[in-house]
């Protein structure tokens, strides 16, 4: 079979006393699912 990798991009924001929000991070990374190896628990 296939494998499937995923792309997720995510952005941290504070926000200030009056609510104005400001990006402090960025971040971008890739995830894949793995089954049936040995040592891999969870």
């Amino acid at each position: 079979p296939g494998r499937t990798i995923i792309v997720a991009d995510g952005q941290a924001y504070a926000f200030a006393v009056d609510g104005e929000a400001k990006l402090i991070a960025t971040m971008t990374g890739t995830m894949m699912t793995v089954v049936g190896r040995d040592g891999i628990e969870g």
